[in-house]
């Protein structure tokens, strides 16, 4: 088995830096649903932050087969081939399979970023911080969603 090239090593370790400076940036984020999530001609809005400040605050807008993204982590648009996108899709995507899906973003189709000692564009840590928001908040909503169907 051949060792990874010194540009490999070096987009691996972005990468897992990202995630990270995500998970850390999110911690005491709270989702919050202010458009309700039963399907229809509304989008599902989840804002995601601190209770106590904005800082890296995001809202998502899910609606038909786009997950629209706003906030301190930069603003894009990601789209799939489906009619209709669930709660439950996008909390079984992948991070590289989320990112491959913007359609728009501050820095175009692909919300890549050049990094020192890598050649290729590599994927854009804000592209990753929408990724890992976004299963955070789905997987917090998921949990009240299960205590409501038990007290009901």
């Amino acid at each position: 088995m051949s060792k990874p090239s010194k540009q490999a090593e070096l987009q691996k370790q972005h990468i897992e830096r990202s995630h990270q400076f995500a998970a850390e940036w999110f911690a005491k984020h709270e989702a919050t649903c202010l458009v309700p999530l039963e399907r229809g001609e509304r989008p599902t809005v989840i804002e995601w932050r601190k209770p106590s400040d904005s800082n890296y605050a995001m809202t998502f807008f899910i609606w038909r087969n786009r997950v629209i993204v706003t906030g301190d982590v930069g603003d894009a648009v990601y789209a799939w081939p489906c009619s209709e996108l669930t709660l439950e899709q996008l909390a079984t995507f992948d991070w590289h399979y989320f990112a491959g899906k913007c359609v728009a973003s501050e820095t175009g189709r692909d919300y890549t970023q050049k990094i020192p000692g890598v050649a290729a564009p590599v994927c854009n840590i804000r592209a990753i911080a929408h990724f890992i928001g976004l299963q955070m908040a789905i997987k917090q909503l998921s949990q009240v969603i299960v205590k409501m169907k038990g007290v009901a």
